[in-house]
């Protein structure tokens, strides 16, 4: 039996099945690095805000003037300060109970749109985060 062209007819079998596969990785490897640069940005500007007890637009400019030096454009921020008692804690005389008094909190959050090279039906990268001010 001749076995000539038989690994030629097993790589058109297999080949677009491993190109598919590459160009998925490739896309995740660029999904993963832009979610991992926004969560730098979030996390600077949040340590940011933090620090200087900066008012809530000066934040937010910052949040845009940091994703647009990073390559990301289109994003939707939000930037929040809250004073309170931890979630399901309610506030009592003034206080809350087991916490003390109530803290400033200062969420970030950002969304951010992922245009996929290979792939178009990846979702968008987003990052939420906050701390406790001081």
């Amino acid at each position: 039996m001749d076995q000539r062209g038989a690994a030629a007819v097993e790589f058109a079998i297999i080949g677009p099945l491993l190109l598919l596969l590459m160009a998925g990785l490739v896309d995740y490897g660029f999904y993963v690095a832009q979610s991992m640069r926004l969560g730098n940005v979030v996390q600077g500007v949040l340590q940011y805000g933090a620090h200087n007890n900066a008012p809530r637009d000066d934040v937010e400019a910052r949040l845009l003037e940091k994703l647009a030096a990073a390559g990301i454009e289109g994003a939707d921020v939000g930037v929040d300060r809250v004073t309170g008692c931890p979630a399901g804690i309610a506030l009592v005389d003034g206080r809350c109970p087991g916490y003390g008094s109530p803290q400033t909190h200062l969420t970030v959050s950002v969304s951010a749109p992922f245009e996929a090279r290979f792939l178009p039906l990846l979702d968008i990268t987003e990052r939420r985060m906050s701390t406790r001010l001081r």
